[in-house]
């Protein structure tokens, strides 16, 4: 998938992100699937915001155990425009 450097001296991104506006509002399950299927398919690029609801927690569980890391894209973070999720063990062996 084509990459593509986030702001300056920033990390490669993939230019297809995933968004989640309201992806916290309908069957929890099913959305981070699709949110992990997005990343197996090289989709790495993830964008929330706090207005978003509790998106972060639908992101949390489709990146547990991925093995690509992931970029996630939140103005919560510290003031932050970014941070990147890397891989995670399955929470059941957390």
């Amino acid at each position: 998938m084509k990459q593509k450097e986030f702001g300056v001296k920033g990390p490669e991104v993939t230019i297809s992100g995933q968004g989640t506006w309201y992806v916290d509002r309908s069957d929890r399950k099913s959305a981070a699937a699709a949110l992990r299927r997005g990343i197996e398919l090289g989709m790495t690029h993830i964008d929330t915001a706090e207005m978003y609801g509790d998106a972060e927690l639908v992101i949390a569980d489709a990146i547990a155990g991925a093995s690509a890391t992931t970029f996630i894209s939140s103005p919560r973070c510290c003031r932050a425009t970014h941070l990147v999720a890397a891989p995670l063990p399955p929470a059941s062996d957390r």
